[in-house]
């Protein structure tokens, strides 16, 4: 029986619990993007456009995040290819071998940055979706620049 009470009990508060409010960090980020939440004009709009906002934010921030750190990776690769492409002059009978090791990392370089192009692309679309969203909440017509 008792288990019966705290079972019901659970359900109920959890009921009451909303999943969808907005707590006091995630009004934060909304004022930073332009999104005031005590504004009157946001009272009746339902908190899971705002939730959708958060979430294409996050993606949006965590494609940068990827997009640098794989060009970042890219570059690296291409500054000791061109390191070794430089030393193959000093490398004696060794510079054929050092020349062809120098292609490895200019290739490596070469897929980080083509993998950094698609991930640009999806923080560029992430962004845009987030823009539209907001110039919605806000009853803004959103013009293509």
């Amino acid at each position: 029986m008792k288990y019966l009470v705290v079972l019901i009990s659970f359900i109920l508060v959890c009921m009451n619990l909303n999943a969808n409010d907005l707590s006091r960090k995630d009004s934060i980020k909304l004022r930073k993007m332009g999104v005031d939440l005590n504004d009157k004009k946001y009272k009746d709009i339902n908190s899971e456009i705002f939730v959708q906002i958060l979430k294409l934010n996050k993606r949006a921030k965590t494609a940068k995040f990827f997009n640098i750190a794989f060009k970042s990776i890219a570059y690296a690769f291409a500054g000791v290819s061109g390191i070794m492409f430089l030393s193959v002059t000093n490398a004696g009978p060794w510079g054929g071998l050092v020349a062809v090791l120098g292609v490895v990392p200019l290739v490596f370089g070469g897929l980080s940055y083509a993998i950094s192009v698609p991930i640009k692309n999806a923080f560029n679309k992430r962004f845009f979706e987030r823009e539209i969203l907001i110039a919605k909440v806000n009853g803004e017509e959103f013009i293509f620049q």
